[in-house]
């Protein structure tokens, strides 16, 4: 009997003082100053939901690596979030950025990728992506379920004139089905080609955007399978509150 409570008092004792050792250098961490924590590791968070997001933590990781910061196995002393924060924010991969150490001496990097509307291939100068807010964003990767625009076009004008086409597009069902490209000619009209009997619709500019398209869609859901899909080659909604169009040339009559 005297045995077991000796074994139970040494048990006790034990715990105690693994403890008080767990608690003393939990203590000793936390009054460790800052500039002596080393940077376990670099977690980058984006924060979006969007599935056509073209950027990825990898990119984020990257685009540090490109500017010589590597985080990872540095005391925070040597570490600057400020710079952080200005190179991810001056980025066109992403909207906005900033970064903050954890408990767990972890360099969290919160970033918001912009959301792709639009995919331009321009006559001159290099392919982007048109961004919700507008933003040209380089190509990283392939954006997926974008309508693709292409001709006389700059990122200034594509933020001008082609946003809103491309932001309705996106959102709406039935045009992100039958918006098969936009093209921009030499004299900056906008020309929409569709799924449906390849129909070459001119839109002018790029004002009233949501109106345009949906004169045009209930025309292809009330008016055309009255007339034929064949029938016209040309639907000009660039007139405001209606539709001209253009009958199909008989090759063979010429």
């Amino acid at each position: 009997m005297k045995t077991s409570t000796v074994l139970i008092g040494l048990l006790k004792y034990i715990i105690l003082l693994a403890i008080v050792g767990y608690l003393g250098f939990v203590l000793i961490e936390i009054a460790r100053p800052t500039k002596e924590m080393v940077c376990k590791d670099v977690v980058v968070e984006l924060e979006n939901g969007d599935t056509d997001i073209l950027v990825t933590e990898a990119d984020v990781l990257a685009l540090l690596a490109k500017n010589h910061i590597m985080p990872k196995g540095k005391k925070f002393s040597s570490i600057n979030p400020e710079q952080i924060n200005r190179i991810l924010n001056n980025s066109p991969l992403l909207d906005t950025a900033y970064c903050y150490r954890n408990s767990s001496s972890q360099l969290i990097i919160c970033a918001q990728a912009p959301v792709p509307v639009m995919h331009v291939l321009p006559d001159e100068g290099k392919e982007f992506y048109l961004s919700m807010n507008g933003k040209p964003i380089p190509p990283t990767r392939k954006g997926r379920n974008l309508v693709v625009a292409s001709g006389n076009i700059t990122p200034p004008w594509a933020k001008e004139n082609l946003l809103e086409l491309a932001k309705e597009i996106k959102r709406n069902d039935y045009w992100r089905l039958q918006a098969q490209q936009v093209y921009v000619d030499k004299d900056h009209i906008i020309w929409l080609t569709t799924r449906i009997a390849g129909h070459k619709i001119k839109l002018g500019d790029g004002t009233m955007a949501a109106n345009k398209l949906e004169r045009i869609r209930l025309f292809y859901e009330k008016g055309l399978p009255q007339a034929g899909w064949n029938r016209y080659s040309i639907i000009d909604a660039s007139y405001r509150g209606q539709l001209v169009c253009t009958k199909q040339t008989n090759k063979k009559n010429k």
